[in-house]
């Protein structure tokens, strides 16, 4: 149970990151265990700092019920808005010694996009603190991932006038598949409280090549690795009770742009009821692929008619734009989450707890490799 506590910096709960608490997110406050019949509301709590065991809370108002200030020790606690709002990612500029006017150049192409109020990105000093950097060598200018994990995007040059629309351009690409990810990280970090009515497995198939037998590739201990010519597809399980889902497969390639994988742009998917499996199509490596990491997102929502999908996320090379493909009638909260995520907007930051258990998102990772 997640219980409030109160010391001389303020109210806590005992629960934090591991259990997704996230800043933003609201607990209702109810009375302590065995001190009445039926728990009693008491007020509710707003998570300030969330650590992997605990979280920092402060009292506030929710759904017309006024804030209360004082509230009982070791009142028992209950999730009921999950915040996802998503941050921006920071970028530090690098260039070689006596680069000063490079520096001018590229801090000029990104000023716009660093924006303290609308920007997606924080410009910092120190490249330690950066997750992308953005480096310039004379003429050569180019967006690098810090950890390295992925080849470069290469830009203009500092003086050309096409620098700060094509560094835009691959920011917001960067930014969708960031937001993507770290949403369906904490959807797939919500699935282990249980309680949620849509529940789906997810298995990777491999063909080595077309003359081979499809096989289950499991995760080994250095992660799946995949070279040009295998052929991958996927089994989806709808594991719900009692739900029929509708599911959507993205793929983030290692150059951070979005795929639709299932269904396919302009196709309609198969609902899928409880029990029932799954199997896709089945996609090939190319040789003249990126090789690095990729991701598979699926995101699994109770079934409709027509059939809901996520497939408008995957217009990567179009601006940050709400697309019209959508019918609005079937527009459920998650897809104005993603939206909100996918345009920067702030028009939804977060799900009632209620709404959380509705949706099922999956995340799978491999890398991909040249022969």
């Amino acid at each position: 149970a997640l219980l409030l506590t109160r010391d001389k910096d303020g109210y806590k709960v005992n629960a934090g990151d591991l259990y997704g608490l996230t800043p933003g997110s609201i607990l209702a406050v109810e009375s302590p265990a065995g001190t009445e019949e039926e728990p009693k509301l008491l007020g509710y709590v707003r998570v300030c700092a969330s650590r992997p065991f605990d979280a920092t809370v402060e009292p506030c108002a929710h759904l017309g019920s006024p804030l209360v200030s004082e509230l009982a020790p070791l009142s028992s606690c209950r999730t009921v808005f999950v915040d996802y709002r998503l941050r921006r990612f920071k970028v530090a500029i690098q260039v070689l010694d006596g680069l000063e006017a490079s520096w001018q150049h590229l801090q000029r192409a990104l000023q716009p996009i660093a924006d303290a109020k609308t920007g997606l990105v924080e410009l910092v000093k120190d490249p330690r603190e950066a997750d992308w950097l953005l480096r310039a060598d004379r003429d050569r200018v180019e967006l690098v991932e810090a950890s390295g994990n992925r080849p470069p995007f290469p830009l203009p040059p500092p003086k050309s006038p096409l620098l700060g629309e094509l560094l835009r351009q691959d920011l917001e690409k960067i930014f969708r598949a960031r937001n993507l990810l770290a949403l369906a990280s904490r959807f797939e970090a919500e699935r282990y409280r249980g309680g949620s009515d849509v529940d789906v497995a997810v298995e990777m198939l491999l063909q080595k090549d077309r003359s081979s037998p499809v096989e289950v590739m499991s995760a080994p201990p250095g992660g799946r690795v995949f070279r040009p010519g295998n052929l991958i597809s996927f089994r989806v399980r709808n594991q719900s009770r009692s739900t029929r889902v509708d599911v959507s497969l993205l793929i983030v390639g290692t150059n951070l742009r979005i795929y639709p994988f299932y269904p396919e742009a302009n196709e309609l998917g198969k609902g899928l009821n409880p029990g029932k499996l799954l199997t896709t199509p089945s996609g090939v490596i190319k040789e003249n692929s990126p090789f690095g990491p990729e991701c598979l997102v699926v995101i699994a929502v109770p079934a409709k008619n027509p059939s809901v999908n996520f497939t408008s996320l995957a217009q990567s090379a179009l601006p940050l734009s709400r697309g019209n493909d959508v019918d609005q009638n079937h527009r459920s909260p998650l897809h104005e989450l993603l939206d909100s995520a996918r345009l920067a907007t702030k028009s939804r930051a977060g799900l009632e707890q209620s709404t959380v258990d509705e949706y099922g998102l999956r995340i799978l990772t491999w890398r991909t490799e040249p022969k």
